[in-house]
């Protein structure tokens, strides 16, 4: 089974960021230990990756795109890719094969936060959970349309949605660990809805 390392998540991983605090809050030899063995793991790991036969070693960036197509006053930063971010990591959890090739394919046509219409609802029975959570999404780059109660009390979270926005809510869907989607013929015209149940636990 083959090695994945993810670029953009190794490159921060240097000894700097633990220097200056060291320098500047623990004793001199305190912090020369503590540097010692941040180098010691740095320089084993660089070692196991050289050990690792190169037909079993791939290279992969996470799927993600520029913050600004979500937030246009936001041009530094970038943000995840869903559901295609979230699908990588379960493989990786899973120790799971990761075929390259479909990885970047998959990440071609990017669907927006933006473009996702969410109406959140509450049936947790927590009075102002949904404002709560609907302004968690819209930090996110989502289209909040509105929030209110769910017709009845929901012991789990879900995602529904009418014909035709099966991607806009699985991307979603993506963002909430647990949370299945399914199609509602009810459900809002052009709107994704997200019901928080008593077992919501938050957005990825």
């Amino acid at each position: 089974m083959g090695v994945f390392v993810f670029l953009p998540l190794i490159q921060p991983l240097t000894a700097l960021p633990i220097a200056w605090p060291a320098e500047q809050h623990l004793h001199p030899r305190v912090a020369a230990l503590l540097l010692a063995w941040v180098g010691t793991i740095l320089a084993a790991c660089s070692t196991q990756i050289r050990s690792i036969p190169s037909d079993r070693l791939t290279f992969l960036t996470v799927p993600h795109y520029g913050r600004v197509a979500d937030v246009p006053s936001d041009k530094a930063n970038v943000v995840w890719q869903y559901p295609q971010a979230a699908d990588l990591f379960a493989s990786l959890a899973k120790d799971q094969e990761v075929d390259k090739e479909k990885v970047a394919a998959d990440a071609k046509n990017p669907v927006y936060a933006a473009t996702v219409r969410v109406q959140v609802l509450n049936g947790s029975g927590v009075p102002g959970r949904a404002a709560k959570v609907a302004e968690t999404l819209r930090t996110a780059g989502y289209t909040i349309t509105g929030t209110g109660n769910a017709p009845g009390s929901a012991g789990k979270t879900a995602v529904v949605h009418p014909e035709g926005l099966e991607e806009q809510a699985g991307v979603l869907a993506s963002r909430l660990p647990g949370v299945a989607m399914k199609p509602d013929a009810g459900a809002l015209a052009g709107t994704v809805t997200l019901i928080v149940g008593a077992d919501f636990t938050g957005i990825r």
